[in-house]
């Protein structure tokens, strides 16, 4: 029902010019391979945004590119933080929503 709701607001968003998709699926088994913006907002616990992150990383490897995740009231940022491949680019602006890019392929001697 939420997905439904998510795409019938989608649809009356007038200043949409970036294609957004809406997915529903199993975050553990989901494959971030072209996503460059990762929004979340506490969606699970530590294990799982474990999980996810190592999904993300993953992606990288794939196929690398820049990215962005923005976390909205992040309970476990310190998760994102630890990380020697994602950089901090703190909060926008009292929002609460907390923001870290990707080094790439050859910042990261992988």
């Amino acid at each position: 029902k939420m997905v439904d709701i998510a795409k019938t607001n989608l649809s009356h968003f007038k200043l949409n010019k970036t294609p957004i998709e809406i997915i529903y699926d199993d975050v553990i088994n989901f494959k971030f391979n072209d996503a460059t913006v990762i929004f979340m907002f506490n969606p699970f616990g530590n294990k799982t945004l474990e999980c996810v992150i190592r999904n993300i990383k993953d992606s990288l490897y794939a196929n690398p590119r820049k990215i962005r995740i923005l976390y909205y009231n992040p309970l476990y940022r310190y998760l994102l933080d630890k990380l020697d491949w994602l950089v901090p680019e703190g909060e926008i602006k009292n929002t609460q929503i907390f923001v870290w890019h990707n080094r790439l392929r050859e910042e990261q001697n992988l």
